[in-house]
C-alpha cells in the first residue's frame, strides 16, 4: 500500500497577535457540557470567542443553550458576519454577535456545516441530516442540492474549494462527493471508504484534499478527488474527524478523531507522529492553526473542552471550556 503524499484542511484557523493592527481571534462551538441536567437551568452552549491571548477565558455570542454543530465567518466582513450551524436551522448576525437571526424555517433543520463561496459573497451552502441546501440570496430563501446523490443524503461537512469557481465537496455515507456547478449537482469521488465525516482542501495547493472517515482512516488526493491514498505510516487509529494544514509550512499537516490525540506530519502525508503530551482526552473533533502565528494550534475534544500548543503541536496545555463537548473550532485573522 502506497502512503501519502499531500494534503488539506478546513475546519481550522487560529489566534496570537503579532501587531497591534491585526491579531486573531478563535471562534468555538459547543454541543452541550458535562453538567447537562434534565429540566434544570444548565451551562451556556453555542458559539464562543476569544482572542487569541494564551487565556482560558471565552466571550459566549449568539442564541444560548442550542446545539451548535458548526459556524462560518466571513472574512470579507472582518468578522462583523457570523453564521452558526445549529439543530434549528441557519442563524446570522450581521453585527459581530449583538443580533442574531434564523434564516431556515421548518424545512431546513439538523443544520451541521456551513460554506461561505469565496467569490459570491450572498451564496451559503449547508450540509444537514437531510442533503444539502443552497442559498443565492444570502439566506431569504432555500433550495435542495442532493441531485446525484444516494440516499441516505446525511452530509456532516461542505467545502468551497477556493481554487476551482462553483466548486464543492461534500461528505456522505458512501464517500466524497464533488459539485462543480455550486452544489446544484454531484458526482462521487474515486474514494470508496463510507461514512466520510470530514474534508478539507488545501488553501494554498490546487487539487489537494484530505478526508477522515469512521473506521477507514484518513485519505489524502492530489488531484480534486479523482485518486487516493489511504494514510497508514506511524498511524495506529482509524476514524478521523479532524483535518488541518499549515498556511505558513505546505508539507505539515495535522489530523484527529477518536481517542486518537493528534498525528502530526511533516512530509505531505507520507509519514505520521503521535502527540498527546499534555492532551488530557484525546477525542479530538477538530484543529485549527494560527493564521498569524503557526507555532500555535488548537484542539477542540469531547467533554474536555479545549487545548492549545504553542509548539506546533508537540506539546499541549487546557485553553478552556471545561467539561464541553467542542465539535468545532477556528482561527481568524483580523
Amino acid at each position: 500500500m502506497r502512503h501519502c503524499v499531500p494534503a488539506l484542511v478546513l475546519c481550522a484557523f487560529l489566534a496570537c497577535t503579532v501587531s497591534a493592527q491585526q491579531r486573531s481571534t478563535v471562534y468555538t462551538s459547543v454541543i452541550s457540557t458535562g453538567a447537562f441536567i434534565v429540566g434544570a437551568a444548565n451551562s451556556e452552549t453555542g458559539l464562543f470567542y476569544q482572542a487569541g491571548n494564551g487565556d482560558t477565558a471565552w466571550t459566549h455570542t449568539g442564541p444560548m443553550r442550542i446545539r451548535a454543530n458548526g459556524f462560518a465567518v466571513d472574512e470579507r466582513s472582518r468578522g462583523r458576519i457570523l453564521y452558526i450551524a445549529a439543530g434549528n436551522g441557519v442563524h446570522r448576525s450581521s453585527d459581530a454577535g449583538a443580533t442574531w437571526r434564523v434564516l431556515t424555517d421548518w424545512r431546513v433543520t439538523e443544520v451541521l456545516s456551513i460554506a461561505l463561496d469565496p467569490r459570491r459573497p450572498g451564496r451559503l451552502v449547508i450540509g444537514t441530516a437531510y442533503g444539502v441546501f443552497v442559498s443565492k440570496d444570502t439566506g431569504a430563501t432555500w433550495k435542495p442540492g442532493n441531485a446525484g446523490r444516494k440516499k441516505p443524503l446525511f452530509t456532516s461537512m461542505v467545502a468551497a474549494d477556493p481554487h476551482a469557481r462553483d466548486r464543492y465537496y461534500c461528505t456522505a455515507e458512501d464517500g466524497l462527493y464533488r459539485s462543480d456547478d455550486g452544489a446544484r449537482t454531484w458526482k462521487r469521488t474515486s474514494l470508496r471508504a463510507t461514512a466520510v465525516r470530514s474534508v478539507a482542501v488545501h488553501p494554498g495547493r490546487a487539487g489537494m484534499l484530505a478526508a477522515g472517515t469512521e473506521n477507514e482512516g484518513l485519505h489524502l488526493s492530489t488531484d480534486a478527488g479523482r485518486s487516493w491514498t489511504r494514510c497508514t505510516a506511524g498511524i495506529a487509529h482509524e476514524t478521523f474527524w479532524a483535518i488541518a494544514f499549515d498556511p505558513s509550512n505546505p508539507t505539515r499537516i495535522y489530523a484527529g478523531g477518536h481517542e486518537s490525540g493528534v498525528y502530526i506530519s511533516r512530509d505531505f502525508g507520507a509519514s505520521w507522529v503521535r502527540s498527546v503530551k499534555g492532551l488530557k482526552v484525546t477525542t479530538v473533533h477538530s484543529l485549527a492553526v494560527d493564521p498569524l502565528d503557526a507555532r500555535v494550534l488548537y484542539a477542540s475534544t469531547s467533554w474536555g473542552g479545549i487545548f492549545r500548543s504553542r509548539d506546533a503541536g508537540d506539546s499541549w496545555e487546557y485553553a478552556g471550556l471545561t467539561d464541553s463537548q467542542v465539535v468545532c473550532v477556528r482561527m481568524y485573522a483580523f
